[in-house]
């Protein structure tokens, strides 16, 4: 579950994004003009881009606009940013220089919050190094570029590469010595802000939300995206980005946007999709797109309301329920995934079986099946199954084939409710196609033996379930709210 972060008098990862407002003057009075005039905007925290001010390689004089900068806004959390060249900014410093400034300004005790420029290149040079890459690996003469780690075996899970590539990916892109400029940073008490820029274009998905995950295994307290849009779909593409680090991969709050004027819409819909900070303009702005803050606090503040009704009435939990809902179904009907938003909407722990299966096993589901054959692996599942008698109620997606086990269906019976997830065999058939990890389709991925299969089964799940949703056709939003809607319509359990 992610973590929200506390820093002074604003919460980071919960409710509203929050305004945060550059400063970005040259000189001292310039400066201090500036920020007494965030001071009556709509603004959460200020952030000093110290790298427009002529006096950044001037100890005392940075030292002395900190100390002005800190009595002048009170209690609001104050981010400092030396933003280079490479990502739009206006420092020329060296690589040696940018890390002893910023932990000077972190070693003050003024400043709340740091920017660290996470990558040596943007994230479009390293879509390129990967192409290359790819060349590379079928057979043409290109130069190696990316780590031999980042292209270890492993199926695509949800769009995004398999750990061991992700952390490829944060070796392969990483400044020097980065993460011990994080670890230093923290150390004086700072929380640190991972960012990357791009300001040619906007990366592929699949890149994007992997540069995410790397900013979270080298340590960042909070992760920062910008790129550059071309097109309307680009923007689109951003907020997938975000939507899926918020469900899937993020452990911390994040901050993205899409640049300039066709990216506005990343800029006011963060509580939607996950972005937990905003910047707004006072004045001169930063970073092209970027909105007048007043403008930008009423945006936030009808979307905040529309939100929070939204989630009042399609995430009530089920009445006086005090039991696990388990998620059954064919594989394919969505249990994963629907597993997710309930989580979200409930705050309950998930329970993945098969993926729980697999960390308990050191193998994979397919190998268990060669390997000893399906009676031992039904044998561990019912296991896990009992595993959660008592506990705390979870949201349980479980293996398509747990409830063929008449044991398994009556123990679900006791401890919760059963919620059946259906699709028809063509739905079936698009969604697992490409998967390697099926076993039971091994030499059978076609509708006809699917729908025998389901047949067989269609019996055992019916049995069971207390309540049947299809998935065929809907957004996971109207399922999981048909599923609340169905569980309150049913009562709990004691």
């Amino acid at each position: 579950m992610e973590r929200s972060i506390q820093v002074r008098n604003v919460r980071l990862g919960e409710g509203r994004p929050k305004i945060c407002v550059p400063i970005v003057g040259r000189t001292e009075e310039e400066i201090y003009r500036q920020a007494r005039e965030l001071l009556s905007c709509p603004a959460d925290l200020a952030e000093w881009r110290a790298d427009w001010f002529l006096g950044l390689r001037e100890r005392e004089r940075l030292l002395a606009m900190l100390k002005e900068l800190r009595e002048l806004l009170g209690e609001m959390p104050l981010l400092f940013t030396i933003r280079t060249r490479e990502e739009g900014g206006e420092g020329i410093v060296s690589p040696g220089e940018y890390g002893q400034l910023n932990l000077e300004a972190a070693r003050s005790g003024f400043v709340d919050l740091v920017d660290v420029e996470l990558f040596r290149m943007s994230l479009g040079q390293a879509e390129e190094a990967l192409r290359k890459q790819r060349k590379w690996e079928a057979g043409e003469p290109e130069k190696l570029l990316w780590p031999e780690k980042a292209f270890q075996a492993g199926e695509a899970k949800k769009g995004a590469l398999q750990e061991a590539e992700v952390a490829g990916l944060a070796e392969f892109l990483q400044r020097e010595k980065v993460t011990e400029l994080i670890r230093n940073l923290q150390q004086a008490g700072v929380w640190v802000i991972g960012s990357s820029h791009d300001f040619c274009g906007t990366p592929g998905t699949e890149l994007m939300v992997n540069s995410l995950r790397a900013m979270q295994l080298l340590g960042a307290d909070m992760c920062k995206l910008a790129v550059m849009p071309q097109k309307e779909a680009d923007v689109v593409k951003l907020l997938e980005v975000t939507w899926q680090m918020k469900e899937w991969y993020g452990d911390r709050p994040r901050i993205t946007m899409s640049m300039g004027s066709l990216g506005i819409l990343s800029r006011l819909s963060g509580e939607l999709f996950g972005s937990a900070m905003t910047f707004g303009s006072a004045g001169r702005a930063s970073a092209p797109g970027q909105v007048e803050a007043g403008a930008l606090a009423g945006y936030l503040d009808l979307l905040h309301t529309e939100e929070k009704q939204g989630k009042e009435e399609e995430g009530r939990r089920p009445k006086e329920s005090r039991g696990h809902i388990f998620l059954i179904g064919f594989m394919g009907t969505g249990k994963s995934t629907v597993a997710h938003m309930l989580r979200e909407k409930l705050g309950w722990e998930q329970v993945e079986m098969d993926a729980r299966l697999e960390e308990q096993e050191g193998q994979s589901i397919a190998s268990m099946f060669e390997q000893y054959g399906e009676a031992y692996f039904r044998d561990k599942e019912t296991r896990l199954l009992y595993s959660l008698e008592g506990q705390t109620p979870k949201v349980v997606s479980c293996g398509g084939g747990v409830v063929t086990r008449e044991e398994n269906r009556d123990f679900m019976k006791r401890q919760g409710r059963i919620v059946l997830l259906t699709a028809t065999p063509k739905t079936i058939l698009a969604r697992v196609q490409g998967s390697q990890e099926r076993p039971i389709l091994n030499g059978n991925m076609n509708v006809e033996y699917i729908a025998q299969l389901m047949e067989k089964r269609r019996e055992s799940y019916e049995a069971a379930a207390d309540l049947a949703v299809s998935t065929d056709g809907k957004r996971v939003e109207e399922i999981c709210r048909e599923i609340l809607a169905g569980l309150n319509a049913l009562g709990g359990k004691e």
